[in-house]
């Protein structure tokens, strides 16, 4: 849909593209993507990245992986705040690589992060799509409360919090939500007097039905000393909003499992440029393996609405809805 798009193709583009270095580097074929619907021009491609390729005293393919790296580089900066600021160790997590391009940057990126697996769906083009469908609802409602917490009405804030549900489930009624079900979460936007911000502190509804201040109080302070490193017992508090989440659970669409695989075999081998050398990857058709089958690395799978890099050092093995796990190795 790009226009004019990355040189490669032919629609009057004549930067350097990401799309134009990976053609460069041998990681797409000209004449499979898409599934072989739009050719690629690795002349155009050649010529682009050449451009600046002379100025930096770089080969081609130097020029090439450098483009790589810069893009990767890039995500890994974007990529680390995140992390930091969700205060997560990425050895615990894998990454999700969708979409035309993730694919071929999936490992190179969990490399540079600390991730130890990626994550490809079987369909990374139309995840989003997937999800949409079949993500559960959400919405919040938020009432405002301001006032100390030992000068509060805990009754009259669990009228507010039935309130708050009754709100919610009259909007599912009115936009007619398809859900099999519905749950809520509560919670209370709570702080030390004195305090300009606010963190939210999730609230059990007996704990205002019953009257259990102190259950509300323990939780604000061990919430404050989670986030900020510290609390005071013995500083007044105060709630500002009472907030209730909705959430409708939504049908799941069925995934259907591949048979066993029969052994990974390539169906081509291809010249990629990878990590300062050329190399030759296995290229092999993700429609030909199944359950169990493992791929090796340097090695590329392609498919109609992605490519996927294994580099060297990973592998690939594929579970049982088809999805590859690649992993580091080496």
């Amino acid at each position: 849909g790009a226009n004019p798009g990355p040189a490669c193709y032919g629609r009057g583009g004549k930067e350097a593209t990401l799309s134009d270095a990976f053609l460069v580097s041998g990681f797409l074929d000209p004449d499979r993507f898409l599934g072989g619907r739009m050719r690629l021009d690795r002349a155009l491609a050649e010529e682009a990245v050449g451009r600046f390729a002379d100025r930096l005293g770089m080969s081609l393919h130097e020029a090439a992986e450098s483009v790589v790296r810069v893009a990767v580089s890039n995500m890994y900066a974007a990529f680390t705040k995140i992390l930091s600021r969700a205060g997560v160790d990425p050895r615990e997590f894998a990454l999700v690589a969708f979409g035309g391009a993730g694919p071929l940057v999936g490992s190179l990126l969990a490399r540079e992060v600390g991730i130890p697996t990626v994550f490809v769906p079987r369909a990374p083009g139309t995840l989003c799509a997937l999800g949409a469908i079949t993500t559960d609802v959400l919405n919040d409602a938020v009432r405002t409360v301001h006032g100390r917490l030992d000068a509060l009405d805990l009754a009259a804030l669990a009228g507010e919090q039935r309130g708050l549900e009754a709100e919610l489930l009259a909007w599912v009624s009115e936009h007619a939500v398809d859900v099999e079900r519905t749950t809520f979460r509560h919670g209370a936007d709570m702080r030390y007097v004195g305090q300009s911000y606010e963190i939210e502190v999730g609230v059990e509804p007996e704990w205002l039905a019953t009257g259990a201040r102190a259950r509300l109080l323990d939780a604000f302070h061990r919430a404050h000393e989670r986030v900020f490193g510290h609390a005071d017992p013995h500083a007044p508090v105060e709630v500002v909003n009472l907030r209730a989440q909705l959430r409708g659970v939504r049908p799941r669409v069925p995934l259907m499992e591949v048979p066993a695989g029969t052994g990974a075999r390539p169906t081509s081998t291809r010249r990629i440029w990878l990590e300062g050398r050329p190399a030759q990857a296995q290229v092999y058709e993700r429609a030909s393996l199944g359950r169990g089958d493992r791929v090796v690395g340097p090695a590329i799978v392609e498919q109609p609405d992605t490519t996927v890099l294994v580099p060297s050092g990973d592998a690939a093995t594929v579970d049982r809805f088809g999805n590859l796990l690649v992993r580091r190795e080496a």
